[in-house]
């Protein structure tokens, strides 16, 4: 059952809720039990092979949603050259200083400033009248 579910481009745990388990018991079940961990991973190839058929359709011109289909490839690749990531690792050597600013404390302002900082803060929700700024 959850390699036809995920069959049709469900992630594990999607697939799993599908069919009426947790993520949990997904989990649980596939440290307990090595016949369905190969069928979990049978379920994750052919999940990646769905969004690989999702792409090369829309290569051929067929409809559909490349955002879509490339974040479903990204979240299911496990391709060690690391293409399908989008983070970025950076390391730093060095002192690092970490300065702490007190909150703003409107208190402080008069009243005409209050007045002021609301009408630019409402402007900037798109709740103002943008002349008034003027």
């Amino acid at each position: 059952m959850i390699i036809e579910a995920m069959a049709t481009g469900l992630s594990a745990e999607a697939a799993a809720a599908k069919i009426g388990i947790s993520a949990r018991s997904l989990f649980n079940w596939q440290k307990e039990h090595p016949e369905f961990l190969q069928s979990v991973q049978e379920g994750r190839h052919r999940a990646l092979l769905w969004w690989e058929t999702r792409a090369l359709e829309m290569a051929r011109g067929e409809p559909g949603n490349a955002q879509m289909v490339m974040l479903g490839l990204k979240n299911r690749s496990r391709a060690p050259s690391g293409w399908h990531h989008d983070s970025q690792r950076v390391e730093h050597s060095g002192d690092m200083t970490v300065e702490h600013r007190p909150a703003f404390d409107v208190t402080t302002l008069s009243w005409e400033d209050r007045a002021e900082l609301r009408r630019i803060l409402l402007l900037t929700r798109g709740k103002g009248d943008e002349a008034a700024l003027k």
